[in-house]
């Protein structure tokens, strides 16, 4: 990959976009969630928008050139809205990677490495893992940046243009382990010509969620003490693409469960979550369950229920074994719901942020 300069960023990063939203995506297993409900309706008028602009240039062909000239301009400005409003929105999310990227201190690489010494007052797969993730004398990570494609689905009403199945999902992610922040920005298409796009992110211990319809109709706009928690929680089980976030230390905590099993408790600021993690014979993790994630209902209020995420595929990336597959699911009293599967296309991993860094990692 060509590096770009550090002023480049915004610009390097305005093909990025996101997906914790899919946390809110469905009421149930077979029920339309909010977000479903939202784009179900917005569906419906981006469909009638683009018949109007389709009626209005056939219309203007059979009233000589004039018409088909008004019809063009209508076009064109159309198109240059939603350019102008993609290129902002590109640049907002920029804006919150370089957020990401200066809570990192860049003073050099940590003078604390991993030793297998760190290891001995963990539980035993918890040991397994890292000797399994990581050799002996690995830097600690402070940022970490991957890309990913894949698959997710919101559950919605048919309409003209349905949101039923799986949709095609492209994304680029960015965390510092300093002091816990992502930035998860992606783009959605629910149908040919038609996208969302936005980010879920967690920052100075606060989550959001923002997308818009061809990026410039607003469509979800989250925040708030359960957007917080969950945020959180989903910076705890993709902790695995930067392991040493995942040593004990003052934020996190491991206790033991059995010969296979292990519960890790993250404490940032206010906010205090804990998911039990799976791991195999070989120190894999397979699976992490937490009961501190949220999703979206239809009338508006949010429901904390089990979420589940697997973990498959894994391969040596920068000297770290991660998982290149990831898929979330919900699992509730009717029944499971997968809502994403997503494949990390590349990875880099960062002991120290400077320029170099940031311009290789956009």
């Amino acid at each position: 990959m060509k590096a770009k300069r550090p002023d480049d960023v915004s610009m390097a990063c305005s093909n990025a976009v996101s997906p914790i939203l899919l946390s809110f995506a469905s009421k149930g297993q077979h029920g339309a969630g909010y977000l479903g409900k939202q784009v179900s309706k917005l569906i419906y008028k981006a469909g009638a928008l683009y018949a109007s602009l389709l009626a209005a240039l056939v219309s203007a062909l059979s009233h000589g050139p004039w018409g088909v000239l008004l019809s063009l301009g209508v076009l064109g400005m159309t198109s240059l809205i939603i350019l102008s409003t993609t290129y902002q929105l590109g640049r907002t999310i920029a804006q919150k990677v370089e957020q990401v990227i200066w809570t990192t201190d860049d003073t050099g690489e940590h003078k604390n490495r991993f030793s297998y010494g760190d290891l001995q007052d963990l539980p035993e797969p918890v040991q397994r893992y890292f000797k399994y993730c990581m050799p002996e004398g690995q830097p600690r990570i402070k940022y970490c940046a991957i890309k990913q494609q894949g698959w997710f689905r919101i559950r919605a009403n048919p309409g003209l243009i349905s949101t039923e199945g799986w949709k095609r999902v492209k994304a680029q992610q960015y965390f510092s382990t300093e002091e816990p922040a992502y930035v998860w920005a992606a783009y959605i298409w629910l149908a040919p010509l038609v996208w969302i796009r936005g980010w879920d992110c967690y920052l100075g211990g606060k989550g959001e969620m923002f997308w818009r319809l061809f990026s410039c109709i607003t469509l979800v706009d989250f925040g708030g003490a359960e957007i917080d928690q969950s945020a959180l929680v989903r910076y705890l089980s993709e902790a695995c693409y930067y392991p040493t976030a995942l040593l004990p230390s003052h934020r996190l905590i491991w206790n033991a469960i059995d010969g296979g099993h292990a519960k890790a408790t993250l404490i940032h600021g206010n906010h205090k979550v804990s998911g039990v993690f799976e791991f195999n014979d070989q120190g894999q993790i397979v699976t992490m369950c937490s009961a501190d994630r949220c999703r979206r209902m239809d009338d508006g209020s949010v429901s904390q229920d089990k979420w589940t995420g697997y973990y498959r595929k894994w391969e040596e990336r920068a000297g770290i074994m991660v998982p290149l597959e990831m898929e979330s699911v919900w699992n509730l009293i009717g029944g499971t719901f997968s809502f994403a599967v997503l494949t990390v296309t590349d990875y880099k991993c960062f002991s120290r942020i400077g320029r170099t860094s940031i311009s290789t990692c956009c």
